[in-house]
């Protein structure tokens, strides 16, 4: 189920993609165990510019966050495109300062 987007927040490091099924496969891998897999992924999507690492504190939007898929679309200040990355803690402005962990 999607929540409506939340104010600007501070992001924590991890990597986002664009398209979900990038996301999504790459946490698999990771969950698996299979870090040879989920490197060559990840390596791929940063050289064509699927994906991209992004640093702590980093000022994003969140367009909208799954509960059930621990997922967020986020969009960076000042940029057009949305990246989409798994959460560990709630990615809401009111917990934690808004902080979003990701796996990556």
């Amino acid at each position: 189920m999607a929540s409506p987007a939340f104010a600007a927040f501070h992001i924590t490091n991890g990597t986002g993609c664009q398209k979900w099924e990038t996301t999504d496969k790459l946490n698999r891998m990771i969950l698996e165990g299979d870090q040879i897999a989920a490197d060559r992924l990840y390596r791929a999507a940063i050289a064509i510019g699927e994906c991209r690492h992004f640093t702590a504190g980093q000022r994003v939007y969140v367009v909208e966050w799954h509960f059930f898929s621990q997922s967020v679309l986020f969009r960076p200040e000042g940029e057009t495109r949305e990246y989409w990355r798994v959460y560990t803690t709630d990615p809401r402005p009111d917990v934690k300062q808004g902080e979003v962990n990701a796996l990556g």
